[in-house]
């Protein structure tokens, strides 16, 4: 999961999730998993970014952050959270 600042239509702070897709050409694609855009595909991974021992490769995504992801956020400001619980976000 990547945390990142955003803007409209977004909120202030988003969520995306990688997740399989079956129609990709990498077998994943990143959806939006926080706020009102919950569940939306945000980008099917073209070819180029699978990684030669499967999955998504992470250079790619650096390198490709600003292009292919999200261009108004620099990826300096994304933060990986692995395994994304259930409560991430919410305060007591």
């Amino acid at each position: 999961m990547f945390r990142f600042p955003a803007k409209h239509p977004f909120e202030d702070i988003v969520d995306f999730m990688i997740i399989e897709e079956r129609e990709s050409p990498t077998a994943f694609k990143l959806i939006c998993s926080s706020g009102y855009h919950s569940g939306q595909t945000e980008l099917v991974f073209p070819a180029e970014a699978k990684h030669e021992c499967g999955g998504v490769s992470v250079a790619w995504l650096v390198e490709n952050w600003s292009k292919w992801i999200y261009p108004g956020c620099g990826i300096e400001s994304v933060k990986y959270v692995d395994c994304y619980p259930s409560n991430h976000g919410t305060t007591t």
